[in-house]
């Protein structure tokens, strides 16, 4: 120290909830306060001296001829969605990071529940040999589909299938669809003509694979296009430009174009029911919107809208515009990727509304 006109030392006060004291080696220095200009931080500093340039990019690179993309619902979903996580997901291949669960998720109940019924349907067939069933036999015959799931299930997702929690999901199985089949019986005479139908369609630009829960025909041979959901649907979800759920709109101008009527099948205990339009009233499809809109005007506009956002993916549009902005964020996973947090605030923070 001696070899400086001044020296200044310093020491802490205080760490968390204790009072500190200074060292031994500078306590008989004399004490005093030091006051210190104002400073520009070094982060400030470089930022300060960027030579900031803002380019606006949503533009992609054009879908290439050969160039084969995932996805079939799932990616016309995405782009209506948010066009940036369409092709973030269907061309960059990213994906979230999935957070672990015990047991099995919503999307994975569902799927055993797709499964018994699929089952189920390729042995009754029929409305006439469902209602011919005494009440024993039906339980029986759902029993061993779920079975056959639970046994796919432990392949699928091995661990997750020991112990007591196969019979807890059997039953459920069971009472799910035992009571599905109940509201069925309710229905006039159909057949089950299709399950899981895998079909190869043109959207568009785009060539995508589809496959269709259930195909029914009545006897007077109109046809019904049904989804499974285990969840709560309403039929409005499918109207919008941007449809939330644009499956039965691609189901029936790709895949069925000659069907009658489309209808979520809500399978849930309590709440079984079809919700879907009809081209002709008596079809078993619920109508909740105010008015019911005209059938082949409805087709026209899905068919519209469905090539639109078609032609939107293929083109490369990119950007990032969520249709309901903070739902429509909080239920995806690439908000790392977009950054859209970073630009418009969170909403957790209430900067945007």
């Amino acid at each position: 120290m001696t070899c400086a006109i001044e020296v200044v030392l310093s020491h802490p006060q205080r760490e968390e909830d204790r009072d500190l004291v200074a060292s031994p080696l500078i306590s008989d220095l004399p004490e005093g306060s030091l006051e210190l200009p104002e400073h520009e931080s070094w982060r400030d500093a470089i930022h300060r001296s960027a030579k900031v340039e803002r380019i606006l990019d949503v533009q992609a690179p054009a879908l290439m001829k050969r160039e084969g993309v995932r996805g079939g619902v799932s990616l016309i979903k995405d782009q209506a969605a948010c066009p940036f996580r369409a092709f973030a997901k269907r061309r960059l291949d990213a994906d979230g990071i999935e957070s672990p669960h015990t047991g099995l998720d919503p999307s994975e109940r569902g799927h055993l529940v797709h499964q018994v019924l699929a089952s189920v349907w390729k042995i009754i067939k029929t409305k006439r040999a469902l209602d011919a069933l005494d009440e024993s036999s039906l339980q029986a015959l759902v029993a061993g589909a779920a079975d056959e799931a639970i046994t796919a299930g432990r392949r699928k997702y091995p661990g997750k299938f020991g112990g007591r929690f196969a019979a807890v999901e059997k039953a459920r199985l069971v009472r799910v669809v035992a009571a599905w089949l109940a509201y069925e019986r309710s229905r006039g005479e159909f057949e089950v003509v299709a399950t899981e139908d895998l079909r190869s369609v043109s959207v568009g630009p785009l060539q995508l694979k589809l496959r269709l829960d259930r195909i029914d025909e009545t006897e007077s041979g109109a046809r019904i296009i049904i989804d499974y959901k285990t969840g709560r649907i309403s039929a409005a979800s499918m109207y919008s430009e941007r449809p939330d759920e644009p499956q039965l709109p691609l189901y029936v101008t790709a895949a069925e174009p000659n069907a009658a009527a489309v209808a979520f099948a809500q399978v849930r205990i309590g709440e079984m029911k079809l919700v879907g339009l009809a081209r002709d009233k008596g079809l078993p499809a619920e109508q909740k919107l105010p008015a019911r809109p005209d059938w082949e005007d409805q087709i026209a506009r899905w068919r519209s809208s469905l090539d639109r956002l078609a032609h939107g993916f293929a083109s490369g549009c990119a950007e990032v515009d969520p249709k309901k902005l903070w739902l429509t964020c909080r239920n995806c996973d690439l908000q790392p990727l977009c950054r859209i947090y970073e630009r418009i605030g969170s909403a957790e923070d209430g900067s945007a509304e």
